[in-house]
């Protein structure tokens, strides 16, 4: 945290590849739940028998989601594309 803060200006915002949650709530500490962008991976570890990978039931509501976070972003995109 401390070596991302000085480079952190009005419109930064960090995204955190980090396994977990506790990345997520020390960064909404130090610089706030709107400056922090959230996701998540799922990931498929099952192997039928038949050799396929079943159909991950959550997959439509990940979707949702992403789309989502996709919207809360985009104004991001425009804001660099002027910079």
């Amino acid at each position: 945290m401390a070596a991302i803060a000085p480079a952190m200006g009005d419109q930064s915002v960090i995204l955190p590849l980090l396994n977990g949650v506790r990345p997520y709530r020390r960064s909404h500490r130090r610089f706030g739940p709107e400056r922090v962008l959230g996701g998540l991976t799922v990931i498929n570890a099952a192997l039928m028998p038949d050799g396929n990978y079943p159909a991950e039931p959550a997959a439509d509501q990940h979707q949702r989601d992403w789309r989502i976070r996709r919207a809360r972003i985009a104004p991001l995109h425009r804001n660099q594309d002027g910079a």
